[in-house]
């Protein structure tokens, strides 16, 4: 597999040196070829083999669920404008520096290096025109898609900027390049099961919230470093949108087309029927991507010189091409590729289900053991915390570097049975079990350490991230950006009836009690001071 991506890679270098491809601007209605000049070679061999047929299924899919909302926990929210302010009256050049030099394009912006002037943190900075009212639906789309979205493996939106005609999205910077890029390093069996688990569980995170990202490909997944073990995050909301939304405003009619042509699913492309599409156009496209990293060359791709009709055409008879590397990759890699791969998206598999695909299994399972006592005693030491000290932990977590969090999210994963995004009460019991001090714990056991009115019935990935990072401490520039955050009415200080615009999901007797935990001085406003006390105590 490291061979096929160096290859790939290789070939497509000699390409663009020689004669750089056409680039071709995204569209909502219907995406006529790759954007970004993707184009491997694929050999002119148009069958499977009898032998690589796809399997039987075990039993018949359920159509698609509808638009599902989880369930609330007891999880501190937070005002939008702490978590992911969208601010008007300053420039991001007052904030950030910019490093020169594009690192990349997303589906209409360009993407560059910038670092927060007080925290040192490096950030990615998207800036994206809004030329119409077509452009400021999307990007108010993506904006509020990834506000909502809290999964280790989607990009973290820090902060907007809006200036004029352009806004800019400040993210966390993911350094290990593309996929593809960070593949042909360190490319292997394990490395390919890693990245596709990682990018199923945050595509079943979106589906069970009735989000479709619509355009996932090598390109719009992300290796967070350049270690071997790094993470992989989905970027790139900018086509994704409520499924439930998209199949009202088609009326009826057929849904529109969008994403990257060769990686959409037969349905989208299809003439028949009433032109729908479900959440599962994004499984095909992940389907596509092991293909890739299997064989180094695109199934449905030909090469240059290939028209758009022809591809649709191959996407639509959606039969795998042969090749050598894919016949010689392991059982279980073929077989999910195909199974992800279905021509008839009934019998594709869903995300959440593939996750429980035994290739997939067999890999979370060979990892390391990363539970420890630690990590409940944190959760409990977080619970007993007052709610403004938990939402000032959230913030730091949402706001802290990749490299610190790593270890945080590996433990939120190895505990995480469904990989949907949240830890149930049982996922906690069967952690704790794991470990040899809570080997004897019971349900009841359970709900003396983390009372259901205080923790809820689940826990979020940041609040998991939250609990635990607290024990590591802040440095004082992390907390003077909280601080300013907590600070929505730019008072330089944090009065009563600003919290009461923070803190969305408690009553007044619980943000009162939570203000007069923090005012130390007694005097009707939190100063920092006493925000760091809060926090550090």
């Amino acid at each position: 597999m490291e061979d096929a991506a160096k290859q790939f890679l290789a070939h497509h270098a000699r390409k663009v040196g020689s004669s750089q491809p056409e680039r071709r601007e995204k569209k909502v209605e219907e995406i006529q070829g790759y954007s970004q000049g993707y184009q491997p070679q694929l050999p002119q061999q148009p069958q499977l083999p009898q032998q690589t047929q796809l399997p039987q299924r075990p039993q018949p899919f359920a159509p698609d669920a509808a638009f599902a909302r989880p369930s609330r926990s007891k999880g501190v929210e937070l005002a939008s404008a702490v978590m992911c302010p969208m601010r008007q009256g300053s420039t991001v050049s007052e904030e950030y520096v910019f490093e020169g030099g594009k690192l990349g394009e997303g589906s209409f912006g360009q993407v560059c290096v910038v670092t927060q002037k007080l925290t040192g943190q490096k950030r990615a900075c998207k800036r994206v025109a809004i030329q119409s009212e077509t452009d400021r639906r999307l990007v108010d789309t993506e904006v509020q898609l990834l506000k909502r979205l809290d999964h280790g493996n989607i990009m973290r939106l820090s902060e907007c900027f809006v200036d004029g005609t352009c806004l800019f999205l400040i993210s966390e910077l993911c350094e290990g390049g593309t996929l593809l890029q960070g593949f042909a390093r360190h490319g292997s069996e394990r490395a390919a099961a890693v990245a596709i688990r990682q990018v199923l569980s945050a595509t079943a995170y979106c589906h069970g919230r009735g989000v479709i990202h619509r355009d996932l490909k090598p390109d719009n997944v992300l290796y967070a470093s350049k270690a071997p073990n790094s993470a992989v995050k989905v970027i790139d909301f900018g086509l994704a949108d409520f499924l439930q939304r998209l199949r009202t405003a088609a009326g009826g009619q057929p849904m529109e087309r969008a994403g990257t042509l060769a990686f959409m699913a037969p349905e989208m492309l299809t003439a028949v029927g009433d032109g729908s599409y479900g959440e599962k156009v994004d499984v095909w496209a992940i389907g596509c991507i092991l293909y890739l990293l299997i064989t180094g060359q695109h199934p449905f791709w030909p090469g240059r010189g290939t028209s758009d009709q022809q591809v649709m055409q191959l996407i639509r008879n959606a039969q795998l091409p042969p090749h050598r590397n894919f016949a010689a990759a392991p059982p279980g890699a073929r077989e999910l590729t195909m199974h992800l791969m279905a021509k008839d998206p009934l019998r594709r598999l869903g995300a959440a289900e593939a996750l429980r695909h035994p290739w997939l299994q067999a890999e979370q399972a060979s990892g390391e053991q990363v539970l420890d006592k630690t990590v409940f005693d944190g959760l409990c030491k977080y619970q007993a915390s007052s709610k403004l000290k938990r939402a000032v932990l959230k913030l730091l977590a949402k706001e802290a570097d990749e490299e610190r969090v790593k270890k945080l999210r590996e433990q939120f994963a190895a505990l995480d049975a469904k990989q949907d995004g949240y830890l149930t009460r049982d996922d906690l019991l069967n952690g704790m079990r794991q470990c040899p001090e809570f080997g004897a714990v019971t349900s009841l056991d359970l709900a003396r350490l983390l009372p259901l009115e205080l923790f809820g019935e689940r826990i979020s990935c940041t609040d998991f991230t939250a609990a635990l990072l607290a024990r590591q401490g802040f440095g004082k520039a992390e907390l003077l950006a909280a601080f300013r955050r907590f600070d929505v009415r730019r008072e330089g200080k944090i009065s009563l009836a600003a919290l009461s615009e923070i803190l969305k999901n408690a009553g007044p007797a619980s943000k009162l009690e939570a203000f007069r935990e923090a005012d130390i001085g007694q005097d009707g406003a939190i100063d920092f001071d006493e925000f760091c006390a809060l926090i550090n105590a």
